[in-house]
């Protein structure tokens, strides 16, 4: 599938009359949009100011200010009506002592994506006592307060309980809130068929193993890999497993059939000479993920040869062994409370343990 292109400059609005909307859009949500989309149409476009400070309430739900911006920004990549831009708040004093520093922060943005230096502005918010501030600081501009009651959500809302609101959260910020389940284990573990029965039953996107399409690809079995290829499939996992979040389909639930510390796991079984030269690049990536639960299924099912894996992993020690290793990278990364053990001796009951623990968070979630 063709990746969609996004517009990264920084657009100049043209006209007479720009609206503006202002907020920290954490995250930017159909209020938001309809907000938008009112001042670029009562005007002759909009400028989007994402606000923000270090430590935000944005932040501290998983999205800092120049992930809010870029997110925002992708929204309106295609419309040339409407420009993004962010300002940082960590310089001046916190509100209501920072009105006046911050208005300037804003207008300079704004400015820089104005075509005509003569252009009268339109303020948008839902709040009255912005309103009121605004038309004593900026009394040659006009001021819209909005009715949010049009479209009753707020961030709070939606930070509180993402899946129930679901729906208001625009797709760019959707990322954030995503519950991502992984499954990991040592080969034969039935971590593939687990990973797929779980996402149908939960309607979710899910994410196949990367090798399993990587080896076939570029001729490789794993007796074979290189440190190149190790590497390769580690980062076409991270990529497989973030186009999952970002899909569609994602109703905040993904499952994922290994992430790219599973491949660090064999990459230092495999190739443990040439590890260090990539370590740092596996742990950029690994620590950039989130998970809600990391299933751990341990070697207590028979080994079944299914054509694809190297047969020396089949040994029982060897499979312990990289057992211990999965947990003591998943103890690397900080993620030893995510660990849910499913180490019940049958399929069903391996999958049933599974159930009860994303049931148990939808249930809490209603």
């Amino acid at each position: 599938m063709k990746k969609q292109l996004f517009d990264i400059t920084e657009k100049k609005i043209k006209g007479d009359k720009i609206g503006i909307f202002f907020g920290t859009v954490s995250p930017l949500h159909q209020g938001h949009y309809s907000e938008i989309i009112r001042a670029k149409r009562e005007n002759d476009g909009c400028i989007v100011v994402v606000s923000g400070y270090t430590g935000d309430r944005g932040e501290n739900a998983g999205m800092n200010l120049t992930q809010r911006g870029r997110s925002a920004r992708e929204i309106f990549s295609e419309d040339n009506t409407v420009s993004v831009t962010y300002v940082n708040e960590d310089h001046i004093p916190p509100m209501p002592k920072g009105w006046i520093p911050w208005l300037e922060l804003v207008m300079t943005e704004v400015k820089k994506l104005t075509v005509n230096p003569e252009a009268s502005y339109v303020w948008y918010t839902g709040e009255l006592e912005y309103k009121e501030k605004l038309n004593e600081l900026r009394p040659q501009d006009e001021v819209v307060l909005v009715d949010r009651q049009l479209l009753p959500i707020s961030g709070t809302a939606i930070r509180e309980n993402p899946l129930k609101n679901w729906d208001y959260i625009m797709p760019p910020f959707r990322k954030y809130f995503s519950k991502n389940y992984l499954v990991i284990g040592s080969p034969s573990t039935g971590k593939t068929s687990l990973v797929r029965d779980l996402a149908r039953r939960f309607n979710a996107p899910y994410t196949r193993e990367a090798a399993r399409t990587y080896e076939p690809l570029f001729n490789v079995r794993d007796n074979e890999l290189l440190i190149q290829d190790l590497l390769g499939m580690g980062i076409a996992q991270f990529e497989d497993n973030r186009e999952a979040i970002r899909s569609a389909g994602n109703r905040g639930v993904v499952f994922f059939d290994t992430d790219i510390s599973t491949t660090e796991v064999y990459t230092q079984l495999y190739a443990p000479d040439d590890y260090e030269s990539v370590r740092q690049t596996f742990e950029i990536y690994a620590k950039r993920q989130k998970f809600e639960k990391i299933f751990v299924i341990p070697p207590i099912t028979e080994y079944v040869n299914d054509g694809f894996r190297d047969m020396s992993t089949a040994d029982e020690e060897e499979r312990m062994a990289m057992h211990d290793s999965f947990m003591a990278i998943i103890e690397k990364y900080g993620w030893s409370d995510k660990v849910i053990l499913l180490d019940d001796p049958t399929y069903m009951g391996r999958y049933e343990q599974a159930c009860e623990v994303v049931e148990t968070l939808l249930n809490e979630l209603k």
